[in-house]
């Protein structure tokens, strides 16, 4: 859809540009006149200018050498297009101006003073791109004067500028003198406060700091998991080992030490021999004989010195645990070990002392990496600080150092006679003036001229309310277009002195103007269906659009087939179809109405090579045709010329003159309207067709008379049928403005 959408539009805008250009080609005459009148018009208003001259010169602005005002320090850097555009505009200032007119003594023709405006609005600065150059530009009707003018504006410019340089150059030293004291002290204050930050803060190097802490939390990680894992192997080993035992750790360290202890031993294996004695006795004796009491008494008493001795040894080993009854360390056999269980008691007391060993450590480096933690976690405040306290310190000392170089500038500047400009070009006097452009003025004068041309062209066209083509025609009037007449000029009379040639298709059948009319004869056949087309009623808006003319050759046209033909003129307002045929006029139509006749006693036989072709002229104009036309003796006519003829044509007045075709055409088989274009208006055609609408004519189309093929946007037809027809044509072309002059 968008590309039928894309094709409709450019068939829109080929159309539009073909309309214009057919308007063009119509209007070509007042177009041509109008656009060389304007030429004239601006060539002799260029000839009239006095002759204006312009002298330029260059000036360079040395804004890299330092020779710039310190008036744009304190704000920064200005652009360079800045630069430039400021010093445009005080070259351009009216103080500059009245100084260049005080020093030239330029005065105007009444002899006073010329006024700065007048002189600033002659004076043209640009700026050169991509440079640091002004351009100066002046114009005047005095070629010296406006070369004068130029250097003039550069040299007080220059000197202006040199004054000005000295007095900002002394008043910035001024200023900074005066500031170089103030920064100082700020440079002082900003190191004694970064120095008070880092002595409070302990920070000697803040960055190594950081990154030393870094390394060392990454290397406690480590530790910390290595001894992690120290620890939960050794744990993992003293569970073994108290398994094995049966102890556990506290217990071994008990038995441990127990074992390790003399007083112990020795108690011990005295309570164990009265313990042996006391059973041997109690198998022999009574519970209540004396030697199993003093048995008894003194097991009770080693058992308290055991006992005793025990609590003593755990006392003095902490980590051996609580006190131990001795019954529950006798009957664990805390006391008793073997050498596997001494070896196995051994080893699960040194896991016991690395395990305690590893916790601390484990501990200590718990503490120390919080220790870093911390210290880590303020030092991104710190940096911050630190940061915050060098910057001071560096824009203090930037300043400072920018002052002491800028008050070194600006003593030499002070001391130089020099400004910021250098002439690079000085003016020279102009040869040739820059106005009147002689060539550009009647350049603009064509484009003008062609422009007001071409409206008037448009102008005269849109006013001009005649149908100006074919299309207009067909669109207008919305009947079926059954043929175009191409006219290719004047048909005058031939050299022989024969009648004028009227009837193409009679005297050139093999011409192109022949063969349309054959093509309108065919679609008029064609034209119904429905009905036998015999009598046809050709009528016209206005007269001059060629009826008679086209009547006549349609006749001629349908006899060529062998058809028996009828030319009727029932023009009896206006005949002409006598002239088309150069017959006399004296007995006619009105004759046959009003006296009688038959059409046979009145027609004139036109057949050539055998071809019927009858034309009954329009007779005696009598004094009210409409009156005859209407009458029943002409419906009686055509009903017996319909018995003897194949076609009748009926030659009728235009509609805007008489009632008469409307009359006719209602006992005509068809109607055909012939249209001219360039002679019928809008008004004409539409009244024409409301008119024949109105009266129900049945119309069977229309032929469009006249056309000129280099007004039409489809006009090849026209030159491709006329190339094609060879015969007569060359005689044809001396002959035809005759035909065409009727055809009107």
């Amino acid at each position: 859809m968008e590309a039928i959408d894309r094709n409709l539009r450019q068939d829109d805008d080929f159309l539009d540009l073909q309309k214009y250009w057919s308007i063009l080609k119509r209007r070509w005459l007042p177009a041509s006149l109008v656009t060389i009148s304007t030429i004239g018009l601006t060539g002799i208003y260029s000839a009239r200018q006095t002759p204006i001259y312009e002298a330029r010169a260059r000036l360079l602005l040395q804004t890299a050498d330092g020779a710039i005002p310190f008036a744009g320090f304190s704000g920064g850097s200005s652009t360079s297009n800045t630069l430039l555009a400021n010093e445009a505009a005080i070259i351009r200032s009216l103080p500059i101006g009245q100084q260049v007119i005080e020093r030239l003594d330029i005065r105007n023709a009444d002899g006073t003073p010329m006024a700065p405006q007048n002189i600033v609005g002659n004076l043209k600065v640009y700026e050169v791109p991509n440079t640091h150059i002004l351009e100066l530009t002046y114009q005047s009707t005095d070629p010296e004067e406006a070369a004068r003018v130029v250097d003039s504006f550069m040299e007080v410019y220059r000197d202006n500028d040199v004054r000005i340089n000295r007095s900002e150059a002394a008043a910035a030293r001024e200023f900074i003198e005066e500031q170089l004291p103030l920064t100082e002290r700020s440079v002082r204050e900003a190191e004694e406060a970064l120095r008070r930050f880092k002595e409070r803060n302990r920070i000697i190097v803040l960055n190594e700091e950081a990154q030393t802490t870094v390394r060392l939390l990454g290397s406690i990680d480590e530790e910390l998991v290595k001894s992690q894992t120290s620890l939960n192997d050794t744990q993992a080993r003293i569970q073994e080992l108290s398994a094995q035992l049966g102890l556990s750790s506290a217990e071994a360290l008990a038995a441990s030490a127990l074992t390790q202890s003399r007083a112990v031993r020795d108690a011990l294996e005295s309570y164990q021999s009265i313990e042996s004695e006391l059973a041997v006795a109690e198998s022999r004796y009574q519970p209540q004989h004396p030697a199993i009491v003093s048995l008894v008494e003194s097991r009770d008493a080693l058992r308290q010195v055991l006992n005793e001795r025990i609590q003593t040894v755990l006392s003095e080993s902490p980590a051996a645990g609580g006190a131990i009854p001795v019954d529950v360390a006798i009957a664990s056999g805390t006391l008793q070990l073997s050498e596997v269980e001494i070896q196995l008691t051994g080893d699960l007391v040194r896991a016991e002392v690395d395990r305690l060993g590893t916790s601390s450590r484990l501990s200590s480096l718990q503490r120390e990496r919080e220790a870093y933690q911390s210290r880590a976690s303020v030092l991104p405040r710190l940096e911050q600080g630190q940061r915050e306290l060098e910057r001071q310190l560096n824009a203090a000392q930037s300043t400072y150092e920018a002052l002491l170089q800028r008050l070194q500038e600006v003593r030499v500047t002070e001391n130089q006679n020099l400004g910021n400009a250098r002439v690079v070009e000085n003016a020279l006097v102009p040869i040739n003036p820059i106005w009147p452009r002689m060539q550009l003025i009647l350049m603009a004068g064509g484009i003008v001229g062609a422009l007001i041309g071409t409206a008037t062209a448009i102008t005269l066209d849109v006013r001009d309310q005649s149908l100006k083509t074919v299309q207009e025609a067909k669109n207008r009037l919305g009947y079926v277009m059954l043929g175009s007449i191409p006219l290719f000029g004047r048909f005058n009379r031939p050299v022989d002195g024969t009648r004028p040639v009227t009837l193409p298709v009679r005297d050139y059948p093999r011409s192109s103007m022949s063969e349309a009319f054959r093509m309108l004869q065919a679609n008029l056949k064609f034209s119904t269906t429905d009905r036998k087309l015999k009598v046809v009623a050709v009528t016209s808006s206005i007269p001059r659009e060629g009826k008679s003319t086209v009547s006549a050759n349609l006749g001629v046209a349908l006899a060529e087939l062998g058809n028996r033909v009828l030319v009727i003129d029932a023009d009896m307002r206006r005949p002409s179809q006598h002239q088309v045929w150069e017959l006399a006029n004296t007995t006619g139509l009105s004759n046959v109405l009003v006296e009688q006749l038959s059409v046979a006693e009145i027609a004139h036989a036109e057949g050539q090579d055998g071809n019927k072709l009858d034309v009954l002229t329009a007779g005696v104009i009598p004094p009210n045709p409409v009156a005859l036309l209407d009458s029943q003796r002409m419906t009686t006519l055509l009903d017996e010329a319909k018995h003897h003829y194949d076609y009748i044509i009926i030659d009728t007045p235009p509609l805007a003159v008489a009632a008469d075709a409307l009359i006719l055409g209602k006992v005509a088989d068809g109607v055909l309207l012939v249209v001219r274009p360039g002679i019928v208006n809008v008004t004409n055609v539409d009244a024409s067709r409301e008119a024949l609408e109105r009266a129900r004519q049945p119309v069977v189309g229309m032929v469009v008379n006249g056309v000129i093929p280099a007004n039409e946007p489809d006009s090849y037809y026209y030159y491709y049928a006329q190339g094609y027809y060879t015969e007569g044509e060359n005689q044809a072309s001396k002959k035809r403005n005759g035909f065409l002059q009727r055809l009107r």
